[in-house]
C-alpha cells in the first residue's frame, strides 16, 4: 500500500526523520519496502497564473495565453478550451520533460521552442496527461488558487510516499487510520480522527435491503444520495488519490476510494435509477447468470459467488467489482451508496476464479470488522455533501441481522514473562495497549483487554503479548543460550543419504515426483492395508502400509486434503496412471517422502519411505518395439538401487500382501528370512488387479516400497577401495533345471556354500522356463566367479569346486545340471 505522508499527517504527528520512522515501523512488524520521493519529474515546471487571453492572429482555434510567473511573464500558444483569466496552471519552460501521449506507448520528451502559425512559443501550459498525473489531455490542468505563483510544481505535487508490504493478518494497515495508529503507538503525540456525525439507522420508502446469504454477508448498509452532480473531484483529493496509486475518476467514485484508503472499508456507488424496483438483495448467483463488470467484460457466474442483485438481475460482484448496468454516469441524479461486510474466503475465491483482483477484494479477503461499514458510510456521505456532489437522504438503512459480539481477551500478567523471557511492568503493558487503542482493565493478576474494532487479529492472549513486544521493541528481549541439553546430532546425516538414494533411483531410469502429504478419505480407502497373516507380509504392512487411523487436519484446505497420509501407494498409482496417458512405455517414477503415524498425544512419527513404480511396458530391442514389464524389472531396479547406496547382500523372499498379486511379490531383507536377525528393508511386486483398477489403471503396474531409515542403517558406512588382485579370476557358467517352486535365492545360497572358499560371486544371468516339462519347470544359469588373493587357481581346484556345486544342486534342490545330466 502507498501512504503519502502529506495525507498521513492529517491524522498523526510524523517525526522529521522519515527513514528512521520507516525502520522502526519495519521492526514493529509493518515492513516498509521503499521510501519514494515524488516531484523530481517536474523540473523546470512552475505554477503560473493566466494574466491575459487573446485570439491567435493566424488561427481560429488557438489562443495566446500570457502567463504570470511572479518575476516575469511568458506568452505561449495553446488550444485548450477550458482556460480563464485568473486560473493557476502548470507552466513548463523549454527543456522540461513532458509526456507525449500521442506516442504508442507514451514516452517523455524534452520541450523545445516552437513557432506555431507565425508566433514563437517558448514554453507550454500543461494538461494532466502531459504531466503524468492522469489521462485528461483535452484541457489544461487547473491548480488550486492557494498554490502561489512562481513556486516549483514539485512543491505542489511532490510528496514522500511509503510503500508498505502489509502482511495478511494486518488488514487494518490497509488504511491510513490504521497506519496512523501504528505511528502513534510508537511515537505518541497527537492522534486525530475524522469527525463524523453518525445518524441512527432507519427505513426508506425508496429502498429496501435483504441479505439472503447471511453466511457470506454479515452486514449491508445503504444510503440514498439525491440531487447528484457528477463532475471532477477537487484537486486536493485528486492529488491524494494519485499519490496513493488510485486514478481519479469523478467526484462520487473518488469519494468512495478516498474513504476506502482512509478507513480500509471499500464502498460502492450504484445509479439508483438503474436498480430495478429500488430493491437490493445480497444473494448467491443463480445457475447461468452473467454480469458485465465495470471493465466491460461479460462474466459467467458460479452459484457459490456472492452478488448484489436488484429485483431482476445481478448489478455487482460483492466485494470485487460493480456492474456496468448500474455504474455512475454523467446523467446520474440519484445514487445508492453501499458499505458492507463480506465473508473473506468467498471474496478471495471469486476474485481468484475470475482473475479479477481489485483494491476492494484485497481488503475484504483479509477480513474487515463489521462495525467500520457504518462509520465509513457516514464519512463518505459527509464528503459528498461537503464537495457539493449530492445531498444524502438520512436515515441510512442498516441491515445487520446478527451483530458480532467480540469477547475481551484475558491475559495473565505472568504470561508476558513466560512468553517473552523478561518481566514487563503492568503499568507499561497497559500504557502500550492503550496507545494501540485497546481498553484495558487489571483485575487479580489478569489484564482484560478489549481490542479496537479494526484489529481482528487480536483474539488470544499470545496476540496481546506479541502486540506489547513489538511496540516496546524486540531488541529488549535478552540474548540467552538455549536451556537444557542440545538435541543429538544426526551422525547418520539423513538428508545426505536421501540424496544418494535419490541419485541411485535416477540412475535406474526413474523420474522423481513430489506429492502432497495430505490425502482424502476416498483416496485412502482405495489402498488395501489389511495383512493376510503371512509373516513377511505382516512385517511389510507394519512398516510401510500400517493399518491405523490417519490423523485428521483441524482446518483442511479441502475434503481431498483432510488427512495426513499413512502410505505413498495411492499417490504413486495416480501418478503412474496420469503419466501412462501420455507415454506408452518406460513409465518409471519414484518418491522419497514421509508417512505420518499417530503416537497418542505426542507428535506423529514421521517415517521416511521410498516408493518406486513401473508402468506396464518397457522399450524393446528396436525403436518402435516394446515389451511387457515383468517382476524381474522391478527386482532389478531394487537390486541396482540397493547396490548403489551400499546395501550389500540383500535377500529376496516370497511374501503375500493384499496390495500385490498373489505369487508376484517379494520381501527385501538383510539376510536369510529364517534368521531372526534379518531385517525387512521393504517389499515389491505386481499390484493386484483390483487395486490398480480402483485407481483407473488398465494394464499391469509394479511397485516397490523401501524403508529409508532401515536402508540407511544397512548401508555400508564407508566405500572400501581395494587394489585389484594380482591373480586372475576364473568365470564359469552353471545351468541347472529346478522345480518352479525353488526360488533364485535358495539356488544361489546352495551354490555359494558348495564353492567356498574360492567362490567370489554367484550372479544369475539367465532364466528360461519350460526346458523339460517332464522333470523341471525352470532353467537357471548362474555365472560363478572363482579366485584367490594369494595365488593363481589351478584348473583342478576350479573343477572340484564346480563339481561340488553340481552335486549340491542335485542333492539339495533335486535338480539337474544341464549338459551333464541330460
Amino acid at each position: 500500500m502507498r501512504v503519502p505522508l502529506s495525507w498521513l499527517v492529517d491524522y498523526v504527528d510524523i517525526p522529521s526523520d522519515v527513514a528512521a520512522m520507516a525502520h522502526r515501523l519495519t521492526l514493529a512488524g509493518l515492513p516498509i519496502a521503499a521510501i519514494e520521493s515524488t516531484g523530481g519529474q517536474f523540473e523546470r515546471i512552475e505554477v503560473g497564473r493566466i494574466a491575459a487571453l487573446e485570439k491567435h492572429p493566424n488561427a481560429d482555434r488557438l489562443l495566446l495565453a500570457t502567463v504570470d510567473l511572479g518575476e516575469g511573464a511568458m506568452t505561449v500558444v495553446t488550444g485548450a478550451p477550458n482556460l480563464q483569466i485568473g486560473d493557476h496552471v502548470p507552466f513548463a519552460h523549454v527543456g522540461a520533460e513532458l509526456w507525449d501521449y500521442h506516442a504508442n506507448p507514451p514516452i517523455r520528451r524534452a520541450l523545445r521552442e516552437g513557432r506555431i502559425r507565425g508566433v514563437t512559443s517558448r514554453g507550454m501550459v500543461c494538461s494532466a496527461a502531459e504531466l503524468g498525473l492522469g489521462d485528461d489531455h483535452e484541457g489544461i490542468l487547473i491548480l488550486d488558487a492557494r498554490h502561489p505563483v512562481g513556486v516549483p510544481l514539485a512543491r505542489v505535487f511532490g510528496d514522500t510516499v511509503l510503500e508498505l508490504e502489509v502482511t495478511p493478518n494486518r488488514a487494518d494497515c490497509l488504511s491510513l487510520l490504521g497506519i496512523a495508529q501504528e505511528v502513534f503507538s510508537l511515537y505518541g503525540g497527537d492522534l486525530r480522527q475524522p469527525r463524523i456525525d453518525v445518524v441512527p439507522p432507519g427505513e426508506s420508502d425508496a429502498l429496501s435491503i435483504e441479505i439472503a446469504s447471511l453466511d457470506l454477508c454479515s452486514r449491508y448498509c445503504g444510503l440514498i444520495v439525491d440531487r447528484v452532480r457528477v463532475g471532477p473531484s477537487p484537486v486536493w483529493m485528486q492529488d491524494r488519490l494519485a499519490a496513493a496509486g488510485i486514478r481519479p475518476i469523478s467526484n462520487l467514485v473518488d469519494v468512495t476510494n478516498y474513504v476506502m484508503l482512509e478507513f480500509g472499508q471499500p464502498l460502492h456507488a450504484f445509479d439508483l435509477d438503474r436498480v430495478g424496483g429500488g430493491r437490493v438483495i445480497v444473494r448467491n448467483a443463480r445457475p447461468g447468470e452473467t454480469l458485465e463488470t465495470l471493465d466491460g467484460v461479460v462474466r459467467r457466474l458460479q452459484t457459490e459467488m456472492l452478488v448484489i442483485a436488484d429485483s431482476e438481475r445481478p448489478i455487482g460482484l460483492a466485494g470485487v467489482m460493480g456492474g456496468r448496468d448500474s455504474e455512475i454516469t454523467a446523467g446520474t441524479t440519484r445514487v445508492l451508496l453501499e458499505s458492507a461486510n463480506f465473508q473473506p474466503t468467498s471474496i478471495r475465491r471469486t476474485a481468484r476464479h475470475l482473475k479479477l483482483p481489485s483494491e476492494a477484494s484485497r481488503r475484504f479477503e483479509r477480513g474487515i470488522a463489521p462495525e467500520i461499514a457504518w462509520l465509513a458510510l457516514h464519512r463518505a456521505a459527509e464528503l459528498i455533501r461537503d464537495l457539493g456532489a449530492g445531498e444524502p437522504r438520512y436515515p441510512a438503512i442498516d441491515c445487520y441481522p446478527r451483530p458480532v459480539d467480540r469477547p475481551p481477551v484475558r491475559v495473565p500478567i505472568a504470561e508476558f514473562e513466560r512468553l517473552l523471557g523478561i518481566p514487563i511492568a503492568t503499568q507499561e503493558v497497559t500504557e502500550v495497549l492503550q496507545r494501540l487503542a485497546c481498553v484495558t482493565v487489571v483485575e487479580q493478576g489478569v489484564i482484560v483487554v478489549m481490542p479496537p474494532q479494526r484489529r481482528l487479529d487480536i483474539a488470544i492472549a499470545a496476540d496481546v503479548v506479541e502486540e506489547v513486544a513489538r511496540i516496546v521493541g524486540f531488541d529488549r528481549l535478552p540474548e540467552r543460550l538455549p536451556a537444557g541439553s542440545l538435541p543429538p546430532v544426526d551422525q547418520a546425516n539423513a538428508p545426505a543419504f536421501e540424496d544418494s538414494l535419490r541419485d541411485a533411483l535416477v540412475a535406474e531410469g526413474a523420474a522423481e515426483i513430489v506429492s502432497y502429504s495430505m490425502v482424502g478419505e476416498a483416496a485412502r480407502d482405495r489402498v488395501p492395508v489389511e495383512p493376510l497373516g503371512e509373516p513377511l507380509g505382516d512385517q511389510f504392512a507394519e512398516r510401510l502400509l500400517p493399518a491405523q487411523q490417519p490423523l485428521a487436519l483441524v482446518n483442511p484446505l479441502s475434503s481431498e486434503m483432510a488427512l495426513l497420509r499413512t502410505d505413498l501407494v495411492g499417490q504413486m498409482l495416480i501418478a503412474i496412471r496420469d503419466n501412462g496417458r501420455w507415454f506408452d512405455r518406460d513409465v518409471a517414477l519414484f518418491e522419497i517422502g514421509r508417512i505420518y503415524l499417530a503416537c497418542g498425544e505426542d507428535l506423529p512419527e514421521e517415517r521416511r519411505v521410498a516408493a518406486l513404480g513401473l508402468g506396464g511396458h518397457q522399450s524393446g530391442e528396436s525403436l518402435d518395439a516394446r515389451r511387457a514389464t515383468d517382476f524381474l524389472d522391478i527386482k532389478g531396479c531394487v537390486e541396482g538401487t540397493l547396490d548403489r547406496i551400499g546395501v550389500r547382500g540383500a535377500v529376496f523372499a516370497p511374501m503375500r500382501h493384499s496390495l500385490f498379486r498373489p505369487g508376484f511379490a517379494a520381501a527385501v531383507l538383510t539376510g536369510d528370512p529364517r534368521d531372526a536377525r534379518a531385517v525387512l528393508l521393504g517389499g515389491m511386486g505386481e499390484v493386484d488387479v483390483a487395486v490398480r483398477r480402483a485407481h483407473g489403471i488398465d494394464g499391469p503396474v509394479f511397485l516397490a516400497l523401501l524403508d529409508v531409515a532401515r536402508c540407511q542403517s544397512g548401508a555400508a558406512p564407508l566405500v572400501r577401495v581395494e587394489a585389484p588382485s594380482r591373480f586372475p579370476v576364473v568365470r564359469q557358467d552353471l545351468s541347472v533345471n529346478v522345480r518352479r517352486a525353488v526360488s533364485v535365492e535358495d539356488a544361489r545360497r546352495v551354490i555359494a556354500r558348495a564353492v567356498r572358499p574360492i567362490g567370489r560371486e554367484i550372479a544369475l544371468v539367465d532364466v528360461y522356463p519350460g526346458i523339460d516339462a517332464g522333470t523341471a519347470d525352470l532353467s537357471l544359469t548362474f555365472r560363478i566367479t572363482y579366485g584367490a588373493d594369494d595365488r593363481t587357481l589351478t584348473d583342478a581346484e576350479v573343477g572340484r569346486a564346480h563339481r561340488a556345486a553340481e552335486d549340491a544342486v542335485r542333492a539339495r534342490l533335486n535338480g539337474r545340471v544341464r549338459g551333464r545330466d541330460d
